[in-house]
């Protein structure tokens, strides 16, 4: 006899019987940006979006008892936390344990749990995650590039502020660099990929990436375009040393809870003075828990690092920061092209070439001006190019800086990675009197554009320190590595 609702013998649906998976696009560890030493409470409504290849359903959220401040390691102290999943808008589903809505945080390496939030959410659909804090010992937990307002996200901190997780009211975003949110989990009605990233600053796109506008997605969570969900635990400064010397945490936050994994350390390590093969040894054991686990690992090649008399407009005027640490980033990169393989690696995203196709040490120039940051979003109407909207965030606003003013900058346009045919689309970036970004005129749309290609105002690859791509370099690696969501699908 058949049993409801496609259950199995044992009463279970097939969707009961997936384990519980990163369920979004989320940058979710907290790393301790901002020390708070005056207030003991906050309130917090973080976007998330559902994939578009899965609806998700049972949403769990997790609260760690630990952060990556410097290195890996427990809060001071711990805290309390109350919290709901709000969907559809204005519709207020808390979360409990053992009955309970007051989860107590522990310091630790565990990321606290509470039950599941017996919900469902269509692909695509957009939720939000409210949570409410409260804590004694004057610390502060925040995750960079975690709150975004254009996306009706905030972060409220004070002195004995009241639970808002249940009201429709909203706050005053205290940080703009450093948001609370927590792990979101869900059991996915279409069990497939599941990309964890683990990396440091570049790969948590500082310098001057734009966040896509629907999901927030940055650098390698906005190149997946949001069709399987996407967990970055990269923290600004991390290396392959100071990883191996703590990484529990981080390791019971996702082994079980991703299928794939880019494993992107070892630039610090190169540029600290690491010897090569050191550095390679400690990737291969870095990465080895997670292939024990049947996850596929992938590793990206190390960026060039340097200085310029010019402000980076042109490669001529650069030079390497460190000849030495510029051998051994070449060495690195070739040995790691030829033996990831033998290492046990699913595959590599060589964006050193991408950037440095040479091995000079040096990044592309466009040779225009020392703007960066402006970057688009196209949407296409049968294959042609129909509008390009600006990111959400970025260090000088979304439309970036530093350009022309009052005038229209021609945009690099890129082929999104798996799109050989799309070809002719002719863009520009409108600035205003201070040179920043505030729109963009389609003065051609193109054609045969399977997917949206990307788009970046032609200026500096690199933002003012040499070392971080901005949307030009960031596209850049994307389209040059082929760093794109059918590689993980296939």
């Amino acid at each position: 006899m058949a049993l409801p609702n496609g259950a199995d013998a044992a009463g279970q649906s097939p969707a009961e019987l997936h384990p519980l998976m990163a369920a979004s696009w989320q940058q979710a560890t907290n790393d301790a940006t901002i020390t708070d030493t005056v207030n003991n409470t906050l309130n917090s409504r973080a976007r998330c979006v559902a994939p578009l290849g899965t609806g998700l359903r049972d949403i769990v959220l997790g609260f760690p008892g630990w952060g990556l401040k410097a290195i890996e390691k427990p809060w001071p102290a711990p805290y309390r936390v109350t919290a709901c999943v709000e969907y559809p808008v204005g519709t207020f589903h808390p979360v409990y344990i053992n009955g309970q809505r007051v989860q107590t945080v522990f310091p630790g390496s565990e990321t606290v749990m509470f039950e599941p939030c017996p919900i469902q959410i269509p692909a695509g659909a957009i939720f939000y995650v409210k949570c409410f804090a409260f804590w004694d010992g004057g610390f502060w937990m925040g995750r960079s590039q975690a709150c975004i307002p254009a996306l009706a996200e905030w972060t409220n901190r004070g002195a004995g502020l009241s639970d808002q997780t249940l009201t429709s009211a909203t706050f005053r975003t205290t940080a703009l660099a450093a948001g609370f949110r927590p792990a979101v989990f869900a059991r996915l009605d279409n069990p497939g990929v599941v990309l964890g990233i683990l990396g440091a600053s570049q790969e948590m796109a500082y310098g001057a990436d734009c966040s896509d506008p629907d999901t927030g997605g940055l650098f390698i969570g906005r190149a997946m375009r949001n069709l399987f969900p996407v967990m970055n635990l990269s923290r600004a400064g991390d290396s392959l040393g100071q990883y191996l010397y703590r990484n529990d945490a981080r390791r019971q936050l996702l082994l079980g809870r991703l299928t794939h994994l880019v494993l992107a350390l070892g630039s610090n390590d190169i540029f600290a003075g690491i010897p090569v093969e050191k550095t390679i040894a400690w990737l291969k054991h870095a990465a080895e828990p997670y292939m024990a686990n049947g996850v596929r690992v992938y590793g990206m090649t190390v960026l060039p690092r340097s200085t310029s008399s010019d402000s980076w407009v042109t490669a001529k005027n650069q030079a390497p920061v460190n000849a030495a640490f510029e051998r051994a980033r070449v060495a690195f990169n070739a040995k790691l092209m030829a033996g990831y393989r033998a290492m046990g690696f699913a595959g590599m995203f060589d964006g050193a070439h991408a950037i440095d196709p040479d091995d000079r040490g040096v990044w592309a120039a466009d040779g225009l001006s020392p703007g960066y940051g402006g970057g688009g979003f196209a949407s296409l109407v049968n294959g042609s190019v129909a509008s390009v909207r600006l990111g959400v965030m970025g260090p000088n606003g979304p439309g970036g800086g530093g350009y022309p003013p009052n005038s229209l900058v021609p945009c690099a346009i890129l082929n999104a990675p798996g799109d050989a045919l799309g070809a002719g689309a002719v863009i520009a970036m409108r600035t205003d009197r201070e040179g920043k970004g505030v729109s963009f005129s389609v003065q051609n749309g193109g054609a045969r554009y399977r997917y949206p290609p990307l788009i970046a105002a032609r200026g500096q690859w690199c933002v003012h320190d040499g070392v971080h791509e901005c949307k030009r370099g960031y596209d850049a690696v994307i389209a040059g590595s082929n760093l794109g969501p059918d590689v993980f699908l296939s």
